[in-house]
């Protein structure tokens, strides 16, 4: 399991960071181990972020 956005979102990185730091991180696994299944979490709006609600929805 991968979760990523909120924190990353909050500490200053844009959804484009965020989004290459998570195929980083499948490009790392994969090269060790090629046959492992990774599942992305995305990041939920809550009230104590309501502020980044626009970054959370944005696409890459």
């Amino acid at each position: 399991m991968f979760y990523a956005g909120g924190n990353d979102l909050n500490a200053g990185k844009t959804p484009d960071e965020v989004f290459r730091d998570y195929q980083a991180f499948v490009t790392k696994v994969h090269a060790a181990l090629p046959q492992t299944r990774i599942a992305f979490i995305s990041t939920a709006p809550n009230p104590a972020r309501w502020r980044l609600v626009n970054e959370m929805k944005r696409r890459p």
